[in-house]
């Protein structure tokens, strides 16, 4: 709670979840919290969106690529 109202303080409406290099079920495990975050984060009017890079399209984890993965686990995070 302590981070969001610095967030709100600092007038920030749009956070950025600028990194992140996994393996296999990992990526998992992170849509699941990014897509937790962005609704956390959505009912306090700041939204939540990953930063990709070539990694996220190139990397695959049971055949899919890891960018598909998080748009699928996390719809309510957004793409920058």
């Amino acid at each position: 709670a302590g981070q969001i109202a610095f967030l709100h303080g600092v007038g920030v409406r749009h956070a950025v979840y600028p990194w992140f290099k996994g393996e296999g079920q990992e990526w998992v495990t992170l849509a699941e919290q990014l897509e937790g975050l962005a609704q956390r984060l959505a009912t306090e009017g700041i939204a939540l969106s990953y930063h990709n890079h070539d990694h996220e399209l190139s990397e695959t984890v049971g055949g899919q690529p890891v960018l598909d993965l998080l748009l699928e686990r996390a719809p309510s995070l957004g793409l920058e």
